[in-house]
């Protein structure tokens, strides 16, 4: 029928309302006689029937236990002492951060474990009772009191120590249950640490009393161990005056045996530690410089001189050589210089290949003269870079070195030109390598992108300045690099020209490489 819902409705408020004065009249006179003022706390269930509307303030809810609000602050009767250490935990893990502790000192300004100061701004605190969960000691927990109304916002809601301290009896009739397990937990906790000391005063107690008769034969004992250090010197904890100053006195004259036979023993410089190599490499060494003082005259065997000079390369990082060695030395070195600086005019007339290429291995091998000449001379440059490195030569030694190849290289051109000229141009390149630019001065590159692009083989900012943007993109694209180089050969045509000042008024109108 039209209009049934409507009705039904209309029974159901009838309903309510004949059950909230039924209700009513069950409590005579009235649920509010004999309240004296008191406000009366109503425990509405969810399937009550009849008065839904709580009268407010005259009526209150029943607050379940775990219902959380402002903290509060738990002051132990028993121990009279504020269980709040003043550790911190609290302030750190709060949320919005509205708590904030001052620790106490005592009389000579040392901290001690009790706040001074405590306060927690109630207008910004959530409620959410991270500080009563992360507190070691169990000093802060949530209160029920939520009726914290005020028309003045500050200083009303910030809470000082004192409002916030209640004891912990308070506690204990808001929160039953939970007070309740953490009794239980702190009295076996508590009981642990009684037992264990006591365990630790019985030990205690058992290692006092051990001792005692070691103690009354101590008289007794006393003179073996005066005797020990004679026969077990090894640890001599207690060492006597007398046993000092022996021990000062045998110190002394074994460094003063030391010291005595230490210059003879520098001269004969026996070095039994040479390994086989060290000493394959000195008798070539000797057999050459004998050679070489034995037929000093011919200016072409002071040509092969050069590759044998790696042999002496062991005895020059010698740190311990001989006066006999330095001697030696001096002389090769001085017959070296002589032989070196000697033969230069004639080594131009004496144009015969085999002369020069005598000491290769490959010149033997080969059947045709004019091969034996070509074949040997591309080894024959990687020979000059022992002295390339070595950083001791004199101004004479460069110099007659500088002749020596200037008359090889003439000496080789002579029979073969296109043979002779054909190595010498790739090696010039490898020698002088391209010094590496610090590509990242450029306005968009950044260490990792200046890496990419020296494994690329760009190194220099001229060799960038040359470099497409569509081949910088390239680059950028394979190592999955993001980055705008429209700009950055510009940048590096500047630097490569040294015009700093100018690339800096460009990157000052530059973006990440970028024109703004």
């Amino acid at each position: 029928m039209f209009g049934s819902g409507i009705l039904k409705g209309l029974g159901v408020t009838l309903k309510h309302l004949v059950d909230t004065f039924t209700d009513d009249v069950k409590k005579i006179p009235s649920r509010y006689a004999g309240m004296g003022g008191d406000r009366y706390f109503i425990d509405q269930p969810w399937n009550e029937e009849g008065l839904f509307t709580i009268q407010y303030p005259e009526e209150k809810r029943v607050i379940p236990e775990r219902f959380r609000f402002i903290p509060m602050l738990l002051w132990d009767t028993e121990k009279k002492e504020d269980r709040c250490t003043a550790c911190g935990i609290c302030a750190k893990v709060c949320p919005p951060q509205c708590i904030w502790i001052v620790r106490d000192k005592d009389e000579k300004g040392k901290p001690v474990t009790r706040p001074a100061e405590f306060y927690i701004d109630a207008s910004i605190c959530m409620s959410c009772g991270f500080c009563a969960e992360f507190c070691p000691f169990d000093a802060i927990k949530m209160n029920h009191d939520y009726e914290l109304a005020t028309f003045d916002r500050y200083p009303r809601l910030v809470y000082d120590k004192e409002a916030l301290t209640v004891p912990i009896e308070y506690y204990a009739r808001l929160w039953p249950a939970q007070y309740q397990e953490e009794e239980q937990v702190r009295a076996a906790e508590e009981e642990a640490k009684r037992k264990q000391a006591e365990e630790k005063a019985k030990a205690a107690a058992a290692k006092a009393a051990a001792p005692k008769p070691a103690l009354d034969a101590s008289p007794a004992a006393a003179a073996t161990p005066a005797a020990a250090p004679t026969g077990a010197p090894a640890p001599r904890p207690k060492m006597t005056p007398e046993e000092i100053e022996a021990r000062k006195a045998e110190v002394a004259a074994r460094r003063a045996g030391e010291a005595a036979p230490a210059a003879p023993a520098a001269t004969p410089a026996p070095r039994p530690k040479m390994t086989p190599e060290e000493i394959e490499a000195r008798k070539a060494e000797v057999a050459a410089r004998r050679a070489g003082e034995a037929t000093p005259t011919p200016p072409a065997a002071a040509a092969p001189e050069p590759p044998a000079a790696p042999a002496l390369s062991p005895n020059v990082t010698r740190p311990r050589m001989t006066p006999e060695e330095i001697e030696a030395r001096k002389a090769e070195v001085a017959a070296r210089r002589a032989g070196v600086a000697a033969p230069t005019p004639p080594a131009a007339a004496a144009p015969e290949p085999p002369a020069v290429v005598t000491p290769e291995p490959r010149a033997v091998v080969a059947p045709e003269p004019p091969a034996a000449v070509v074949a040997p001379t591309p080894p024959a440059a990687p020979a000059l870079s022992p002295n390339v490195t070595r950083p001791r030569m004199t101004p004479e030694e460069i110099e007659a070195r500088k002749a020596e190849v200037a008359a090889r290289r003439a000496g080789v051109a002579a029979p073969t030109p296109p043979a002779a000229a054909a190595p010498t141009s790739p090696v010039k390149p490898t020698l002088m390598a391209a010094r590496p630019d610090q590509l990242e001065l450029i306005e968009g590159i950044g260490p990792k992108i200046g890496a990419t692009f020296r494994a690329a083989g760009i190194v220099t900012f001229q060799q960038l300045a040359e470099t497409p943007v569509e081949r910088m993109k390239e680059i950028l694209a394979a190592a999955s690099l993001r980055a705008d180089p429209t700009t950055w050969a510009e940048q590096a045509a500047l630097a490569a020209a040294g015009r700093m000042d100018e690339l800096k008024q460009l990157q000052d109108q530059l973006i990440s490489g970028r024109r703004a």
